[in-house]
């Protein structure tokens, strides 16, 4: 599964708030996503007229989020949290076909010890999706 796949698909358990909340006005997923790549780690100042917004998340999901935080700063998540996720739920996927400590370490750019830990850990709920990347 790629990592866009991922975040189309994994449980809304895993999204901090302000995804899960632009989810619940009707935005869709993709459109989230897209927000959150575009501006995240950053604040979005929400105008009155959709405009660069539209272009991002397209018209329905941009008219949704101005309807809801028209005139408000929103900080954009950068989905960190939900890359590692992802990545730890692959790790665990990947040394669970018999991969070694020392191959995952190489392969994800972390040191032995690091895949240690994550092998050691119990996964985030929701994120037991079948991964391969």
């Amino acid at each position: 599964m790629s990592r866009a796949e991922f975040l189309t698909t994994c449980p809304e358990s895993l999204f901090p708030r302000l995804m899960r909340d632009l989810l619940s006005l009707g935005v869709d997923r993709a459109a989230v996503v897209n927000l959150c790549r575009a501006y995240g780690g950053r604040r979005l100042f929400v105008a009155e007229t959709p405009g660069r917004l539209a272009e991002i998340v397209g018209d329905t999901a941009a008219t949704l989020i101005v309807r809801r935080y028209r005139g408000e700063f929103l900080e954009i998540p950068s989905l960190v949290r939900l890359r590692a996720a992802e990545r730890d739920q692959a790790i665990r996927n990947q040394h669970e076909n018999g991969i070694s400590v020392n191959d995952l370490a190489r392969d994800h750019g972390l040191s032995m010890r690091r895949i240690r830990t994550i092998l050691k850990a119990p996964p985030e709920p929701g994120a037991e999706h079948e991964t391969t990347d």
